[in-house]
């Protein structure tokens, strides 16, 4: 199966259901199964936001691991995603809906019940 590493807290984002859109400056004709793997790293922007929106330390959240299963559907680019009126105001705020990315469209999630420890990789893997 197919795994995308995210950092968190967007990672844990998805896999809580408040995260369906993923934005990437690159696209992949895949489409199907994907696991959701929460990135190791993170700063100081990351630990704020992991603290607004779960509030709790990024420390807590879990790292390193895979955390999620989804349904990859769709790619478009972010003009199209705007243009079709599928961006709800929260989902602008995770993630960067500037023109030239694209938009990664996430259904069917289900989040692990225990995290899988995984050492993730850069790209689709």
């Amino acid at each position: 199966m197919k795994a995308l590493t995210i950092t968190q807290p967007w990672a844990q984002m998805i896999a809580v259901g408040a995260k369906r859109i993923e934005t990437r400056s690159w696209q992949v004709g895949y489409r199907g199964p994907l696991l959701i793997h929460a990135a190791k790293g993170g700063d100081a922007i990351h630990r704020t936001l992991a603290a607004a929106w779960f509030g709790e330390p990024i420390e807590r959240l879990p790292r390193g691991a895979i955390i999620a299963r989804v349904t990859l559907t769709a790619i478009m680019t972010t003009e199209e995603a705007n243009e079709r009126g599928i961006v709800s105001e929260p989902e602008m705020r995770y993630g960067n809906f500037s023109g030239g990315r694209f938009a990664w469209l996430l259904d069917d999630v289900v989040a692990l019940t225990e995290p899988i420890p995984w050492a993730g990789h850069l790209g689709l893997w």
